[in-house]
C-alpha cells in the first residue's frame, strides 16, 4: 500500500490525472476519479501537487499531443491520395430556389488537377526526386593571361 508522499500513482489518482489530460478542471476531476464531493472540493489541488499525479498528467498530455501531430507515413498517404485523385474535398453550393430565395448546399467533388500536382511536387522533394547535382572535380581553373 502506498504510504503519505509515495510517488506510487494509485487508481483514483490515475483516473484524477485521466481527467485532468481530458481538460476537465480538478474539482471534477476528482469527483469522477471516486473521491467524495468533500474531500475533492478541500484536497483537489493537494492531489494535483502530488508528484506521480504530475507525472502521470505530463506523460498522458505527451501522449495526446503525439497523438495529433501527423506522421511521416500519415504524410505520404495523405498525399498520395491527392495526387492519385482519390480524395474529395467539400464546397459550399449556393442555389437560387425563385424568388429571391437561395439554398446552400454541400456538394464533394474530386481535387483539381493543380491539388494534383503540388501533392506530386511535395512527394517527389520528399523523397530527393528533384535534387541538382553538382558535379565536383578537384581541377582548377587556370587563367592565362595574354595581354
Amino acid at each position: 500500500m502506498a504510504g503519505i508522499g509515495s510517488k506510487k500513482v494509485d487508481e483514483r489518482r490515475k483516473k484524477f490525472a485521466k481527467y485532468i489530460a481530458q481538460g476537465m478542471t480538478k474539482y471534477p476531476a476528482a469527483i469522477k476519479a471516486g473521491y467524495s464531493e468533500n474531500y475533492a472540493k478541500s484536497s483537489s489541488c493537494k492531489i494535483m501537487e502530488n508528484v506521480g499525479v504530475a507525472k502521470e498528467v505530463a506523460k498522458l498530455n505527451k501522449h495526446i499531443e503525439c497523438a495529433e501531430i501527423m506522421n511521416v507515413s500519415e504524410i505520404q498517404k495523405r498525399l498520395t491520395s491527392i495526387a492519385r485523385g482519390e480524395d474529395q474535398e467539400e464546397c459550399i453550393v449556393i442555389e437560387g430556389q425563385g424568388e429571391g430565395i437561395s439554398q446552400a448546399s454541400l456538394f464533394k467533388k474530386k481535387v483539381t488537377p493543380k491539388d494534383q500536382l503540388k501533392a506530386l511536387e511535395l512527394l517527389g522533394k520528399a523523397n530527393m526526386l528533384f535534387i541538382d547535382r553538382i558535379i565536383k572535380t578537384d581541377e582548377v581553373p587556370q587563367i592565362i593571361d595574354d595581354l
